[in-house]
């Protein structure tokens, strides 16, 4: 059985930051392709306008709903590191039983 257990609070809030920054990046790349969509149109001529409307349906409807829970699930994550360092840190401090924390 385990004696103790030696946990970084200082680790968990890295990870936490690091599915924040995962998180905004995902959201920036998850914007439609304003200017493509844009222009469209006058790079394949007006016979593509039927394609221009499902090229915007996938990035508008499809790609961009995707990508935004996936960062949403990252910022969940993020909190979840958070909230297990703290608890860390707070546990200690009361006397969690075999907890050592590394500072």
């Amino acid at each position: 059985m385990m004696e103790s257990l030696n946990v970084d609070p200082e680790w968990w809030h890295q990870m936490g930051r690091h599915h924040h920054t995962v998180a905004s990046g995902i959201r920036e790349w998850a914007a439609p392709p304003a200017d493509f969509l844009r222009n469209f149109e006058a790079m394949y001529g007006k016979a593509a306008y039927s394609m221009a409307l499902r090229v915007h349906q996938y990035y508008v409807g499809v790609r961009q709903p995707a990508l935004c829970d996936l960062a949403d699930r990252h910022a969940t994550a993020g909190g979840n590191c958070f909230d297990v360092g703290v608890t860390f840190v707070g546990d200690d401090q009361g006397g969690m039983p075999g907890a050592v924390v590394e500072s």
